[in-house]
């Protein structure tokens, strides 16, 4: 059985602002293994890519705050270590792709000086050894005519070739663990597919483990190993992406697949679940997915706990999950 390289446990990451407290993550508990894809799911604003920042280190200060819970990366604890530690993992050991290419280039420096930058920090080789790695990058992540991009600016390229020179330097450094944040969101659709086929192969040419945060089903069906689906700040149920798919326990998981389109003529109309997710600071103490739940009775204004389900490598945060099988 693979090893496991990243633990998370019990994370609460609140916001501090002047109208009240953003519980953003309140009590998310995850574990990705070696070689292992897992794939974070839910709406808007629940919380996916603030776990994902709580990895990293890179909570803005003072307003947000990891106020509890333990991130174990490879045995080490991440979050009692400095913030030069934490520079020395961040892109060696643990990289990152951003949502959005555009913004996460400098306008101001060239797209080999900015992949340049992450080999010359963490392995600190001469200018001709780096000038040789970019290029190896560049070609690895499908960039043409590599030896002409080293000298462009970011605003000559188009969108998807951004999001291949993000994933050049996001794997310059050889990372145990990649963390992909809706890599795909800011790219039209024909780009999309493109940039999932080359983050699929990559990962696996380079054996790195992966937490792919995402909204789209179709991406995760495509890409993960397992699941774990976010609900204001909660995992409401987790496990292998075929019980997910096939065997969902969870109301709201439910109502996500129920959401997707089918292709049948005989479709009328796309299910909603109704109403909408409380505002960050009117959540309830119980079931977050309380109002909104067709299925609520009164026990579920108490909170439930995460339950692992007997003889399967699945968990759910669910009071009646049984009587709705």
């Amino acid at each position: 059985m693979s090893s496991e390289i990243l633990k998370v446990k019990d994370l609460r990451t609140y916001f501090f602002t002047d109208i009240g407290i953003v519980k953003a993550v309140d009590g998310v508990d995850l574990c990705i293994k070696e070689k292992e894809t897992l794939g974070l799911v839910g709406e808007s604003a629940s919380g996916k890519s603030v776990i994902a920042y709580s990895v990293m280190g890179l909570i803005p200060k003072p307003a947000g705050r990891i106020v509890s819970g333990q991130v174990i990366f490879k045995e080490k604890s991440l979050l009692g270590m400095s913030d030069r530690e934490m520079r020395e993992i961040r892109g060696k050991d643990i990289a990152m792709i951003p949502q959005d290419p555009t913004t996460a280039l400098n306008p101001l420096f060239t797209i080999g000086n900015q992949i340049g930058e992450v080999i010359r920090y963490h392995e600190r080789v001469g200018r001709p050894e780096i000038f040789e790695k970019v290029k190896s990058m560049l070609r690895v992540a499908r960039v043409p005519s590599p030896e002409s991009c080293l000298k462009s600016y970011p605003h000559e390229f188009s969108g998807g070739l951004k999001q291949r020179a993000i994933i050049a330097m996001a794997l310059s450094g050889r990372p145990d663990l990649l963390i992909a944040d809706e890599p795909t969101s800011a790219l039209d659709v024909t780009i999309q597919m493109q940039i999932i086929k080359l983050i699929r192969e990559l990962r696996e040419q380079f054996g790195t483990s992966m937490l792919l945060i995402t909204h789209n089903l179709g991406i995760v069906a495509k890409m993960c190993d397992r699941v774990a689906i976010l609900y204001c700040g909660r995992i409401v149920e987790e496990g292998t992406a075929r019980a997910i798919f096939y065997r969902p326990k969870h109301p709201y998981t439910k109502g996500l697949l129920a959401s997707l389109p089918r292709g049948h003529r005989t479709q009328k109309g796309l299910y909603t679940i109704p109403g909408q997710p409380p505002g960050p600071l009117n959540r309830e103490e119980g079931c977050h997915f309380y109002q909104r739940c067709e299925f609520a009775r009164d026990r579920c204004s108490e909170p439930p706990g995460l339950e692992k389900i007997e003889g399967d490598d699945q968990r759910v945060r669910c009071w009646r999950w049984r009587e709705l099988e």
